[in-house]
């Protein structure tokens, strides 16, 4: 039998005190989906959900308006990107 491999879980922010808190957050959990989904179909099936469902939700939980889910999410990976290109001294993937 066939194990289906599961996606990971939503998205939630863990009580940010600042937007650059949940910047790292968020940018944290774009790097979660960059280790556990190994095709670009399912990472790009993962982000429009974030984008789409799971930030909208999740920035409502700490009263910031859902409407700008788009625009974190791009700051988040650009956080993401620039610490990835730091710490690993390499670009960060192409699909960011």
């Amino acid at each position: 039998m066939k194990k289906r491999q599961s996606f990971p879980p939503p998205f939630r922010f863990d009580n940010p005190g600042t937007d650059d808190e949940m910047l790292a957050q968020l940018a944290a959990h774009l790097g979660m989906l960059v280790l556990e989904l190994k095709t670009d179909k399912k990472r790009d099936r993962a982000l429009k959900k974030l984008e789409e469902e799971e930030l909208p939700a999740a920035l409502a939980t700490i009263n910031k308006p859902a409407f700008l889910a788009g625009h974190i999410l791009g700051q988040a990976m650009e956080l993401f990107a620039a610490v990835a290109a730091d710490e690993l001294s390499r670009e960060p993937p192409p699909w960011l």
